[in-house]
């Protein structure tokens, strides 16, 4: 796969798109003017209605989700998706991180791709709290009642022709689909 379009129709949430997002509602915990909504992401539940939602993106925001909490959001994406919703999340591989750290050694390249930017204030919005390989990624949201599918790693990312993101060996993505049916 050399390339991943982003195809989210019908009602889309996005979740941490900041100053750049693609779909609204955004929310996010930053306040700014493209901002629709301003929620603590680790507050749970999140200001919406159950099954409100066709489709969710988050990128590269469940990173800076607490591991201690990363179960919950993702229960609250499942709560939040219509039957046949599908939730699209960038984010880094922890697993290929790690590889790369122990290839080129800690300086300043491999701890900012660990630890995250931390440009934004408050300044911890900018810091990974989680990580993820594709096998626990994909763990983590067939418990949560999920379909998954993990495209890693994450080959160049466009949204209606538009290029988002380059391919990088240490990001992944995830799709999950809810269930039409507990049948399914």
């Amino acid at each position: 796969m050399d390339v991943y379009e982003i195809q989210l129709e019908g009602k889309v949430l996005e979740i941490g798109g900041g100053s750049r997002p693609l779909f609204h509602p955004n929310m996010d915990a930053q306040n700014l003017p493209t901002v629709d909504i301003v929620h603590d992401l680790e507050k749970f539940p999140y200001p919406f209605s159950d099954e409100e939602f066709d489709g969710i993106l988050g990128m590269y925001i469940i990173e800076h989700i607490s591991w201690r909490k990363v179960k919950q959001f993702i229960r609250e994406l499942y709560r939040l998706l219509k039957p046949g919703g599908k939730v699209i999340l960038l984010t880094a591989n922890l697993l290929e991180q790690c590889r790369r750290i122990m290839h080129y050694g800690v300086n300043e390249s491999t701890v900012e791709m660990l630890f995250g930017s931390q440009e934004f204030e408050p300044s911890h919005l900018g810091c990974h709290k989680c990580g993820f390989s594709p096998a626990y990624a994909e763990d983590l949201f067939k418990e949560a009642g999920f379909k998954v599918r993990i495209i890693a790693p994450m080959p160049d990312v466009y949204y209606k022709d538009i290029p988002l993101y380059p391919a990088c060996k240490t990001d992944m993505i995830i799709e999950g689909m809810k269930y039409e049916n507990k049948e399914s």
